[in-house]
């Protein structure tokens, strides 16, 4: 087994993230990370999506759910500070997230689409008024 890199702390982990160009990179192979270890569902209707997801229900009380086992292995693999790492995704997507899964779904657009499958309509696609079948 190889011998993980060092943490780097808080604060240099944050410096290293707060450059666009840095932050991008790191998001984009977090991402990928994630997509590989979670569970992969595909919504099947007329607007089709793929979903991610960690297999547990997010509840607190559930003694199976390991909210944040992925993004810390990988913090840990690439040398990261796992809180910082997670402090600046949320900064960045402007949302408080609650496990690994939410990193890697598109909720606004999954929601979207969601809404469109139950009532039919085409709600907000790009370039597109509201369309109704």
């Amino acid at each position: 087994m190889a011998k993980p890199k060092p943490s780097r702390s808080y604060e240099f982990t944050g410096d290293i993230l707060d450059d666009d160009g840095e932050y991008r990179k790191f998001f984009n192979s977090l991402t990928e990370y994630l997509r590989k270890k979670l569970q992969r569902i595909e919504v099947k209707s007329r607007f089709s999506y793929d979903q991610y997801t960690c297999g547990q229900l997010h509840d607190r009380r559930n003694p199976d759910w390991k909210p944040w086992q992925h993004l810390w292995d990988y913090c840990l693999e690439v040398g990261f500070d796992p809180y910082a790492v997670r402090d600046a995704i949320e900064e960045r997507l402007s949302v408080k997230l609650e496990c690994d899964c939410n990193i890697v779904n598109n909720e606004v657009e999954n929601r979207r689409k969601a809404l469109a499958n139950a009532f039919g309509a085409d709600l907000g696609e790009p370039g597109r008024d509201f369309d109704f079948f």
